[in-house]
């Protein structure tokens, strides 16, 4: 009895859901980046064409953030990541606006270099992993 609970248990924890990621795109991506300006992070995506109807982007995970995805053109998209002014003093009082640290763990574990976009396409969430992103400066 004791073997089929553990063959049971084994069977469950190695059907648990995994994270799949698309290994192409519905439409084929020119280029994608990030720029830094001030406390922002800039993440840029630009498409060959445009993105037809049935594909919605939602949102895109970057450095442990999440944030959504808005439409530039037909052709590109940008998510900004914007990391909130602190106000540091020697006096508490001057310090009450600040924002607590958010310590979620994140849903992807990603590197640096990293980023997932979230789409839907015909009613279905999809992911897309973009690897080796890089900095560009902006003009």
């Amino acid at each position: 009895m004791n073997k089929l609970l553990i063959l049971l248990l084994f069977f469950l924890l190695s059907c648990a859901p995994k994270e799949a990621f698309q290994q192409e795109f519905p439409v084929v991506i020119s280029d994608y980046y990030y720029s830094i300006n001030g406390n922002k992070i800039i993440f840029i995506v630009q498409f060959e064409k445009a993105i037809p109807a049935e594909i919605q982007l939602q949102s895109l995970y970057f450095r442990n953030q999440k944030i959504a995805v808005k439409k530039k053109s037909n052709q590109n998209f940008q998510a900004v990541f914007a990391k909130p002014d602190l106000i540091l003093d020697s006096n508490p009082e001057k310090e009450y606006g600040n924002e607590p640290p958010n310590f979620q763990k994140p849903r992807f574990n990603l590197k640096p270099t990293e980023a997932v976009l979230e789409f839907k396409q015909a009613g279905i969430v999809k992911h897309y992993k973009f690897r080796d992103v890089v900095e560009k400066a902006t003009n």
